[in-house]
């Protein structure tokens, strides 16, 4: 089988990212003919190690600043795609909302759109929105199959002329035995608004007058551009948190950083699934997170293998407020962290990559015959 997946950038840390090219790198290794598109910065190199055997195509233009410039930036890129894939000639093409084009909109192939957020939040920060939208729209009808990565969001589709839920997978390993009795909390993702970092800063005030001898480290890349980054660290800055809340970079080896941790911290305003949970929970680590729309609580059992935190209907405040009591609440008992992490490993043998990338390839076969 013949496999495009597309994605628009891969030269920095994030979950899109990530496990495109590691769905790229299973079927490649699976024995299908896959490449992968995509448009990174001029001279910036994939963050992620990209199978040999995956057909790599870098466009590299330059994202212009001007309403022209845009504008013959599209037509340029688009038209670069079409000749890859009429090229290439593929069964599947594999797009996402956040990066579509006329030329993989009427590709050759079956279109497949995974979406990776919710769609009520989709471009809710971005410029040109509603022309972002129409295109999602157009998408959603051109396509064989949308699918999303969980149950809730399937409803959110309703154009669709099929829709499937097929979650994320992890095949990350403990180095080692979970250490229940470690005193630092982890929390990693992309440094922008919507991964709530000012609501865990917020809880973290608290948490130092209770607990102060608990760390915090924050890891995670920031998009070229955004303000967040100084944001976060300004905030660390502070005088309450400044010396046991820490933004620890990028991290190539994650497992390695789980290892020294024995809590993880998810504070995002929205998910579309929420791979570092998985990450985490493979790795042993019980998990805090909002119960935000649309991923953690089709991830995480409350009470059971981690803690869901209230956030629909809740201010800013109530949202930190309430976070900082579910980090009290498991600081305090060694027990029910040694319990969660037995629970939360279990769980994350559901998510596992060969489980995964059959139900990617018998949909891909069932769309492919039809």
């Amino acid at each position: 089988m013949r496999i495009a997946y597309t994605c628009q950038h891969i030269c920095i840390h994030g979950g899109l990212e990530r496990i495109i090219v590691e769905k790229a790198n299973a079927m490649a290794q699976a024995g299908h003919d896959v490449c992968l598109i995509v448009n990174n910065p001029p001279g910036q190199k994939p963050a992620y190690d990209i199978d040999s055997a995956v057909r790599l195509y870098d466009i590299a233009l330059p994202v212009p600043k001007s309403l022209l410039g845009s504008v013959q930036f599209k037509a340029k890129q688009s038209l670069k795609i079409h000749r890859i894939l009429r090229q290439f000639h593929p069964d599947i093409v594999v797009v996402v909302p956040t990066w579509l084009t006329l030329s993989m909109l009427f590709a050759p192939g079956r279109l497949v759109m995974e979406s990776h957020s919710s769609r009520d939040y989709m471009f809710s920060s971005e410029s040109r929105q509603s022309y972002k939208r129409l295109k999602v729209a157009l998408a959603e009808r051109r396509a064989a199959c949308v699918v999303t990565l969980t149950q809730t969001a399937t409803a959110q589709w309703p154009g669709a002329k099929k829709i499937a839920s097929i979650p994320n997978f992890t095949d990350i390993k403990p180095l080692g035995d979970y250490d229940a009795d470690s005193r630092r909390i982890i929390a990693a993702g992309r440094i922008s608004p919507e991964k709530g970092f000012d609501l865990l800063t917020d809880a973290w005030s608290v948490i130092v007058q209770k607990h102060p001898d608990w760390h915090l480290d924050i890891y995670g890349d920031c998009p070229s551009g955004s303000n967040a980054m100084q944001c976060l660290l300004n905030r660390l800055s502070k005088d309450d948190i400044r010396q046991n809340a820490h933004y620890k970079g990028v991290c190539s080896d994650m497992a390695q950083a789980y290892a020294s941790h024995s809590i993880y911290a998810l504070s995002s305003r929205y998910e579309g699934f929420g791979l570092v949970l998985l990450e985490a929970m493979a790795c042993g680590l019980p998990c805090i997170s909002f119960d935000c729309p649309d991923g953690p609580r089709e991830i995480i059992t409350d009470g059971r293998d981690g803690l869901l935190v209230p956030y629909r209907g809740h201010t800013d405040a109530e949202r930190s407020a309430a976070f900082a009591e579910a980090l009290c609440r498991m600081i305090e008992d060694c027990d029910m962290r040694r319990s969660m992490s037995n629970e939360a490993m279990s769980k994350a043998r559901n998510f596992s990559r060969d489980r995964i990338m059959n139900q990617w390839l018998l949909l891909f076969k069932e769309l492919t015959e039809k």
